[in-house]
C-alpha cells in the first residue's frame, strides 16, 4: 500500500511540529524548574541554623519547611500563566493543521456544515483537557495537574536532611537530586510535556473523525530503532475503527500470524504470546493512546473511498 505524497507530507510536517514544541515546552518546564529550586533555596537556607557550617536539626529549622507551602503556592500561580498560555496556543495550530487535513483528504467529499462539525470537536477536545471558552476552569485535568502540590514529599526529604548533619553544600546538592527524581516536579512535568500535544491531537483526530462518521483511518508515524512491535507491524496501513477495538488484546504473535511486521523486522517481545504492558492498561483507549506511553504515530482518518483504494483487501483479523 503506498499512501498518498501529500498525505504523508502533511502528517511528517504536523509531526516535526509536534516534536519541535514538545522540546521546546521541555525547556520551558526545564527553566521552572530551576526557577523553583532557587526560590526554595533563596527562602529557605539564609534562615537555616547552623554551626560550623553544619545544619542543626533545630525547632527553629523544622517550621522553616513550611515556607514551602507560599513558596509553591507563587510557583503555581507563575506555572498557570505561563505554561498554559504556551500550551493554548499550539493546541490552537494543531488544530488548524488538522482542518487542512481533512480538507486535503475530504476534497469534494466535505459535508455542508464541516466548519460546525470541527468546531464541535474543539469543544470536546478541550473539555477533555479541562478547557472551556479559552481557559482552563477550575478542577479541570490540566488545572489539577499543574496546581498538584509537591510540596508534601519534599517537606519529608527535607526534614530527613536535617538529621543527617549535612552542610549547607551537601543540602543544596540533595535538593537538587530530589529534583530530578521521579518523586519530583521535573519528572511529572516532563511526562505532562512529551504526552499532552501528541495526546490532543489523538483526541482532537479522533473526535473529528467521529463527527465526520470516517470510520477507515492511516496509522502513520514510520518507525525507528526502537519502534515497539505493535507499531512496527501497524505502521503504514490502513484500519478500521473497528479494529482499533481489539488493540488492548493485541499480542506479537498476531503480528507473526497475519504477516503485519516489515521485512526482516525482528520481533522484540519476550513473550510472543502475551499482551505487551504498553498496551491493555487500566484506561487504555487505542484511538488515544495508540501504541501507549509516548507514542508517536498518528491515526490520520480518511475517507471509505480512500481507504477501499489504499486497501482493497481487509486484514484478516478486522473485526465484522
Amino acid at each position: 500500500m503506498r499512501v498518498p505524497r501529500k498525505i504523508s507530507e502533511l502528517v511528517s510536517q504536523k509531526q516535526a511540529f509536534i516534536d519541535k514544541q514538545r522540546d521546546k515546552l521541555i525547556k520551558s518546564v526545564a527553566d521552572l524548574q530551576a526557577d523553583l529550586l532557587n526560590a526554595i533555596i533563596a527562602e529557605l537556607i539564609p534562615a537555616l541554623d547552623t554551626k560550623g557550617g553544619i545544619i542543626l536539626e533545630t525547632e527553629n529549622n523544622y517550621k522553616l519547611i513550611s515556607v514551602l507551602d507560599k513558596v509553591y503556592a507563587d510557583f503555581s500561580k507563575r506555572t498557570l500563566k505561563d505554561v498554559l498560555k504556551e500550551v493554548t496556543t499550539i493546541f490552537k495550530e494543531i488544530q488548524d493543521r488538522n482542518y487542512d487535513f481533512m480538507v486535503v483528504t475530504l476534497a469534494g467529499d466535505l459535508p455542508e456544515k464541516f466548519k460546525d462539525t470541527v468546531k464541535k470537536a474543539k469543544e470536546i477536545t478541550d473539555l477533555r483537557f479541562g478547557i472551556k471558552g479559552g481557559k482552563y476552569y477550575p478542577g479541570g485535568f490540566l488545572d489539577s495537574l499543574l496546581k498538584e502540590n509537591n510540596s508534601l514529599a519534599l517537606k519529608r526529604k527535607l526534614a530527613k536532611l536535617l538529621t543527617s548533619q549535612a552542610n549547607t553544600k551537601e543540602f543544596i546538592e540533595a535538593l537538587r537530586k530530589f529534583f530530578k527524581s521521579n518523586e519530583a516536579f521535573e519528572a511529572k512535568f516532563k511526562w505532562f510535556a512529551f504526552d499532552v500535544y501528541q495526546q490532543y491531537d489523538a483526541i482532537y483526530n479522533a473526535t473529528l473523525g467521529k463527527e465526520l462518521g470516517l470510520t477507515n483511518f492511516i496509522y502513520q508515524g514510520g518507525l525507528i530503532e526502537d519502534s515497539r512491535d505493535f507499531c512496527a507491524a501497524h505502521d503504514g496501513k490502513v484500519w478500521t475503527v473497528k479494529e482499533a477495538e481489539g488493540w488492548a488484546e493485541w499480542r506479537p504473535i498476531d503480528g507473526v500470524k497475519e504477516n503485519m511486521y516489515p521485512s526482516g523486522y525482528e520481533v522484540k517481545a519476550k513473550d510472543l504470546y502475551e499482551v505487551p504492558s504498553y498496551l491493555g492498561y487500566a484506561g487504555y483507549n487505542p484511538l488515544y493512546d495508540r501504541g501507549g506511553y509516548h507514542c508517536r504515530h498518528q491515526l490520520s482518518y480518511i475517507s471509505d473511498q480512500l481507504a477501499k483504494r489504499l486497501r482493497p483487501v481487509k486484514n484478516k483479523n478486522e473485526k465484522s
